[in-house]
């Protein structure tokens, strides 16, 4: 006799999953969950089997993507993210971050499938901080404009969906061929290098296998709906670079302090865009940590590789 635990699971690993964006820096620890997963990426191959190459923003290659594939759940973790250049671009970033989901909600709700779509704290204002799931979006830039778009295709499509909305992804690999922020701060302050970070930008940064970890839970108990998952702190670049520099050992007299009005930046960015985790302490186990707890998991895997 099988228990019902066991059927389910059972269930689940004969669904056919499609992770877009798997060579990215969040989608690379996704797909390590899901070895027998289908996976596409645009630029940077992924050295693995059912990997297919995707340029999302090419609705002929999606759909013929999708009707090969016929996946039954669709996790997307590809987006243009840099801020900067959707606010330069902004039929490129609609492109990339909001046309795709017409076409995939479509091909769900014909399926009957289910979406897992990453979002982001960038689509409130950062006004307030602090934001639950429930509270008003209002973007303040052309990249955070695209994510709310894409989130109200899913919602209002009637498929099953996930919409994890995150902050400042890092991670020890340069995914993609590029730096995310821990990254370049670490290359930078052991080189000794002089850096400037600003101190009016607050958020809540997440390791890359943590909020994995999360979305895979998130997928196996088909945990539906919105969910914020970061981790629990509320912090400035400012402060995240000076707790590299102590956690690491390097010097933190090299970072100082800056205002955002001094940064050469193109795109307006929220004050405040830190985002409340109580939803997702309740209902995943996988719970959010804070930020000196996930940068000491990432000094355990850098002395571990030597």
């Amino acid at each position: 006799m099988v228990d019902s635990s066991s059927q389910v699971h059972l269930m689940i690993s004969m669904e056919k999953v499609l992770i877009i964006g798997g060579s990215g820096l969040l989608g690379s620890k996704i797909c390590e969950l899901f070895p027998e997963a289908f996976t596409t990426y645009n630029t940077t191959h992924i050295p693995r089997k059912n990997t297919f190459k995707l340029d999302i923003s090419d609705t002929d290659s999606l759909k013929f993507i999708l009707d090969k594939l016929e996946p039954d759940t669709i996790i997307v973790t590809a987006a243009l993210t840099d801020v900067d250049k959707c606010e330069i671009h902004p039929e490129m970033a609609a492109k990339v971050n909001t046309e795709p989901f017409k076409y995939i909600v479509s091909y769900l709700k014909q399926k009957g499938g289910r979406l897992i779509q990453i979002s982001t704290d960038y689509v409130f204002s950062g006004e307030k901080g602090n934001y639950s799931e429930n509270d008003e979006r209002n973007p303040v830039n052309v990249y955070g404009k695209t994510k709310m778009e894409a989130e109200d295709i899913i919602i209002n499509s009637g498929i099953n969906f996930a919409i994890v909305r995150t902050s400042g992804i890092f991670g020890i690999n340069a995914a993609t061929g590029k730096d995310n922020f821990f990254t370049w701060l670490y290359s930078n302050l052991r080189d000794g290098n002089e850096l400037r970070l600003v101190t009016d930008q607050v958020y809540s940064p997440v390791l890359n296998s943590i909020l994995a970890d999360a979305i895979n839970e998130i997928y196996e108990r088909e945990i539906n709906g919105i969910i914020h998952f970061s981790s629990l702190d509320a912090i400035s670049r400012f402060e995240f670079g000076t707790m590299v520099a102590n956690i690491f050992n390097l010097n933190k007299d090299n970072i100082h302090p800056a205002k955002m009005e001094d940064m050469p930046w193109r795109a307006k960015r929220p004050k405040n865009s830190s985002l409340n985790n109580d939803k997702a302490i309740k209902m995943i186990t996988k719970k959010p940590i804070t930020v000196v707890q996930e940068l000491t998991v990432v000094r355990g895997l850098i002395e571990s590789d030597g």
